[in-house]
């Protein structure tokens, strides 16, 4: 079960890492002529490949977007893990992680966090 926290940073993560794909294939058919002329021509592969290969196999566009729109993604994405890993502050996923074979002594939370 995922909790709410990390829920949100896998939600950021997945809508900039779609952004980041949609910004990279607008930005190179602005470079190449339109999109819709890219789209629909010899360059359709090219544009959609480039994000996908994050800039390998054809143009990215706007690289400084990309890349911000990517960082972000990325970030999210550690951060998601990291809640999930730690269970929002669970002691026992903290126990559990650290191989320790009591619960260290926490306070009761004042608010949901499930």
């Amino acid at each position: 079960m995922f909790t709410r926290g990390s829920r949100l940073f896998f939600g950021l993560a997945t809508a900039s890492l779609l952004g980041a794909m949609l910004y990279g294939i607008i930005t190179n058919g602005l470079q190449s002529g339109g999109v819709i002329e890219t789209l629909t021509g010899k360059g359709a592969v090219d544009a959609v490949l480039g994000p996908l290969t994050l800039g390998y196999k054809g143009g990215v566009g706007d690289h400084i977007g990309f890349s911000l729109l990517l960082a972000f993604a990325v970030c999210s994405l550690a951060i998601g893990i990291g809640s999930s890993a730690f269970r929002d502050g669970d002691p026992e996923a903290i126990a559990e992680l650290a191989n320790l074979d009591a619960v260290p002594p926490v306070s009761e939370p004042n608010d949901l966090s499930a």
